[in-house]
C-alpha cells in the first residue's frame, strides 16, 4: 500500500502530459472568463465610488429654482431665513455662441454671483488664475478642444442681446458635474454677473440654487422641501416659475453607467458559466475514459476515498491557476476600463485600486465554482 500514493500521483502526472492540449484549454477558457469577471466586477465598484465621491465634493443644489425676475440680495436673505436651508445661491445658465475660426460653436456660460464665496454646485481650479476679472472667462477643462482657447488665451463670443466679443481666459476648472465638452460639441465657460453685464446682458440672474439641512436625502423629501420654499417665496411677493430637483447625490450620468456595466456583468457571468461547462464536460470525458484504469487501480487496493482526493486536487489546480493568471488580468482590466469611463464622464479617479469584497469575490469563483460534479459521474465510484 505504501506504493499507492506515488502510483497514483505518477499517473496523474502522466495525465497531464498525455492531455495537455485539453487542459491548457480548460485553464485558458476559466482564467480568461474570470479575469473578465474580475475586471468588469472591479470597474463598476471603482467607478460607482469615485463618480459619487466627485459629484458629491461639488456640493450639488438639492433643488433649483427658477425666477421670472433678478436672484438679488433681498431674495437670497429670505431664501435663507426659511427653515431648513443650509445655503441658497443666485446663479444662471445662458446659450450663448464662440467663434472659433470660421466657426460659430454652442457655449453655456455659466453665471456666478459671487466667486469668492462659492459654495454650492462647486467646480475646481486646473489653470490660471482662481478669479475671473471683470470682462474675462474660465473654461471647463474639457472645453479647450471645442472652443480652441487655453488658459491666457482669448475666445470670442456672443450672448444673445450682445455684440461679438473678445474675451480673455483667465483659467481653466473642472466640474464633475457636467459630461466632456466634446462630447456634447458644446462650449462651457465660467464668468460673474458683472461681466455678464459687460457683454451685453441685462445681469439679472434667473436661477436659486438650494441645500437642505435636516432634509433625508430623498427624492420625495427634496421636493417637498423645495415646494414649500417656492411657496414661501411667492407668498412673500417672490414668484417663482419652476422648481427642479434633480435625484439625490446621483451624478446626472451615473444611471447610464451603472446600466452599462450591469450588463457587461452580465455577459462576463455568462462566460464565467459557460467556461465552467467546458470544464466540466473536459473532465467528464476524460474521466470516463479512465473508468477501467480506476477499477483496477481499486482492485490493487486503492480507496474510493484516494482516488476521488487525487481528482479533486487536479480539479483545484485548474481553478488555482486559473485564479493566478486572472487576477493580474482583472486588475489591469478594471484599472484600464475605469480610467476610460471616467474620461468619458468627465471625473477624476482618486483610487483605481477596487475594494477588497472585488478580489474576495473573485476568489470565491475561481476556487468554489469549479465542476466538482463530473467526479460524482465518473467511474471513481467504480466498483
Amino acid at each position: 500500500m505504501s506504493r499507492t500514493w506515488p502510483s497514483r500521483w505518477q499517473k496523474l502526472w502522466r495525465d497531464l502530459q498525455a492531455e495537455r492540449g485539453r487542459f491548457a484549454l480548460m485553464l485558458m477558457a476559466v482564467a480568461v472568463s474570470l479575469g473578465a469577471f474580475g475586471a468588469v466586477l472591479g470597474a463598476y465598484a471603482v467607478l460607482t465610488r469615485e463618480i459619487e465621491a466627485n459629484y458629491l465634493q461639488t456640493e450639488p443644489a438639492h433643488a433649483t429654482l427658477e425666477l421670472p425676475g433678478d436672484v438679488d440680495a433681498a431674495v437670497l436673505a429670505l431664501a435663507r431665513r426659511h427653515p431648513g436651508v443650509a445655503g441658497a445661491e443666485a446663479r444662471d445658465v445662458i446659450l450663448a455662441r464662440a467663434r472659433v475660426g470660421n466657426d460659430w460653436r454652442p457655449l453655456l456660460l455659466f453665471v456666478v454671483d459671487e466667486f469668492s464665496g462659492l459654495r454650492l454646485s462647486r467646480f475646481t481650479l486646473e489653470a490660471g488664475a482662481a478669479l475671473p476679472p471683470t470682462g474675462g472667462v474660465m473654461l471647463e477643462r474639457t472645453a479647450t478642444g471645442v472652443l480652441g482657447a487655453e488658459a491666457g488665451g482669448r475666445l470670442q463670443l456672443k450672448t444673445p442681446n450682445g455684440a461679438l466679443a473678445e474675451v480673455p481666459v483667465s483659467g481653466l476648472v473642472h466640474d464633475p458635474g457636467l459630461a466632456p465638452a466634446w462630447q456634447e460639441r458644446m462650449g462651457y465657460a465660467y464668468l460673474s454677473r458683472d461681466t455678464l453685464k459687460a457683454l451685453g446682458e441685462d445681469g439679472r440672474l434667473h436661477e436659486l440654487r438650494v441645500r437642505f439641512q435636516g432634509v433625508p436625502e430623498t427624492m420625495a423629501a427634496v421636493q417637498a422641501a423645495a415646494t414649500a420654499l417656492g411657496e414661501d417665496l411667492q407668498r412673500q411677493g417672490v414668484p417663482v416659475s419652476e422648481v427642479r430637483v434633480p435625484p439625490p447625490r446621483q451624478h446626472p450620468h451615473q444611471r447610464q453607467m451603472t446600466t452599462i456595466l450591469f450588463v457587461l456583468l452580465a455577459f462576463s457571468l455568462m462566460a464565467l458559466l459557460l467556461s465552467g461547462v467546458l470544464v466540466a464536460n473536459n473532465l467528464a470525458a476524460l474521466l470516463a475514459r479512465q473508468v477501467r484504469e480506476i477499477g483496477v487501480m481499486k482492485t490493487l487496493g486503492a480507496r474510493t476515498g484516494q482516488l476521488a482526493a487525487m481528482y479533486l486536487l487536479l480539479v483545484a489546480a485548474i481553478g488555482l491557476v486559473s485564479l493566478a493568471l486572472a487576477m493580474p488580468m482583472a486588475y489591469a482590466g478594471s484599472r484600464g476600463f475605469a480610467f476610460s469611463v471616467a474620461a468619458l464622464l468627465n471625473f477624476t479617479l482618486g483610487s483605481s485600486l477596487p475594494p477588497a469584497w472585488v478580489w474576495a469575490a473573485q476568489v470565491l469563483e475561481g476556487c468554489w465554482r469549479r465542476p466538482w460534479w463530473p467526479l460524482c459521474r465518473c467511474g471513481v465510484r467504480a466498483a
